[in-house]
Parts: C-alpha cells; structure tokens; sequence
C-alpha cells in the first residue's frame, strides 16, 4: 500500500458501502456498480436487500486503488457503457479505433490470405491457439 493510498483511507470506517466507495473513488453509481459486480473490487453482496448491498473492507479498497494506478487498462469498460457518448453520431478519435471499418482495406485482404492460407477451414482448438500465438508473436516483434 502506498502512502498516499494510506492517507485517503485512514479516516475511512473498516467497511463501506457501495455508495461510500463510489465517493472515495470519484465515479459513478454505475461504474462503481460494474467495478463491484465484475469482481474488480473485492466485496460480498448481500442479495436480499434492496440498497445498500455491496460491503467493502477497506484494505480491499486500498489494493484496487493502488492496482488501479499501476494497471488502469484492468479496469476501463468498453466506450460509451457509462455515459450517453455511445448513441451520439459524433465519435471521439480515441472512440473511433475500436470500431470494425465499414470497408477493409485491400493490403488486409491480401495480408489475411497470406498469413491464413496454410489453415484448413476448420480449425481444431489446439490449432486456434497455436495460430492466435504465432500472430500475437509475429506482432509483439514487428513492434
């Protein structure tokens, strides 16, 4: 636990709740109901109540705070799942890339047949695995 992680909990009760969690985090009712039912943050669920049902013991909270820090992609949802930026016609640039092209562009084509030719058309899952490692390798490398 680093210091500063230290500081911000100190003063906090030794188990909080959902909405005490999302203050201390800064987020919203939503995010922070995603974090806890995903599993991201470590908490038991007590399923006959209404609200009020997420408890979080303090070290828990300091370990995401301070895993948060070091391995933020860990925790990022998919765009647009806690804001309404998802049903505009206007997408940011960081939005845009993860989006599939309308069209694919020809060097892709020719890349996949080059790079697939060698596989039967149907693949046993082993095979699936090899391939996707090979790929994954050949890309770390070109990196």
């Amino acid at each position: 636990m680093t210091s500063e992680t230290r500081k911000l909990i100190q003063n906090l009760p030794d188990t909080l709740s959902g909405d005490q969690v999302r203050q201390v985090l800064h987020i919203s009712k939503r995010k922070c109901t995603w974090l806890l039912q995903n599993g991201h943050i470590k908490c038991t669920i007590d399923h006959k109540k209404q609200s009020l049902k997420y408890s979080v013991n303090r070290p828990d909270i300091a370990d995401f705070i301070d895993d948060s820090k070091v391995h933020p992609e860990k925790y990022e949802a998919t765009f647009g799942a806690f804001s309404a930026a998802k049903y505009n016609e206007k997408l940011s640039a960081q939005a845009a890339r993860y989006f599939f092209p309308k069209k694919l562009p020809e060097e892709f084509t020719q890349w996949f047949d080059d790079e697939f030719s060698d596989l039967p058309d149907a693949l046993k899952v082993e095979d699936v695995i090899r391939t996707i490692w090979r790929w994954e390798s050949a890309r770390c490398w070109a990196v």
